[in-house]
């Protein structure tokens, strides 16, 4: 963002966003929120659980970036790339605010999924998962799930298990 200004930056994060478009549709998901240069997106359990849509939709999300990445280049400079985490658990949602109203999730679910996410640069992975939704997903033809033991998440007080997130080779 320092190098590019905040009006290219502005560009080039509205085109790393487009990208994601046909993998959220592909795989059933809804777009929640962006927040600066990272997007939450969602699905109901089923949705998201059948045939490990989630998980293969960041995958198509990282595969189609990487496919795009010469003309990040050519554009911008850079060949933008993410890291990501998944989880599933119950969310609340309602509308909140008297000013300005808007629909908002919580749950201990989204916490965590942050948390999960803080870890994949110490667990050498640019996707995780959690365990509940490792095992409610296992096994899924195409993806290697590597299982990285139980972790104390940072404000957690219950160790979470962890899974790396490969294509299967």
């Amino acid at each position: 963002a320092e190098r590019l200004g905040h009006a290219r930056y502005f560009e080039l994060l509205r085109s790393y966003y487009d990208v994601f478009s046909d993998a959220v549709i592909d795989h059933g998901g809804q777009v929640y929120q962006y927040i600066g240069d990272e997007v939450v997106v969602s699905w109901t359990e089923d949705a998201g659980l059948r045939d490990g849509a989630c998980i293969r939709c960041v995958l198509q999300m990282k595969q189609d970036l990487r496919r795009r990445a010469p003309e990040f280049e050519a554009r911008f400079g850079v060949a933008p790339d993410f890291r990501a985490a998944l989880q599933v658990g119950p969310v609340t949602t309602g509308e909140i605010g008297a000013l300005k109203k808007e629909i908002v999730f919580t749950g201990d679910v989204l916490n965590q999924t942050a948390r999960i996410r803080g870890q994949c640069a110490v667990q050498g992975f640019d996707v995780l998962v959690g365990g509940a939704l490792a095992r409610a997903v296992s096994p899924l033809q195409g993806v290697t799930l590597h299982a990285l033991g139980d972790h104390l998440l940072r404000g957690k007080e219950r160790r979470v298990e962890l899974f790396g997130v490969e294509p299967a080779p």
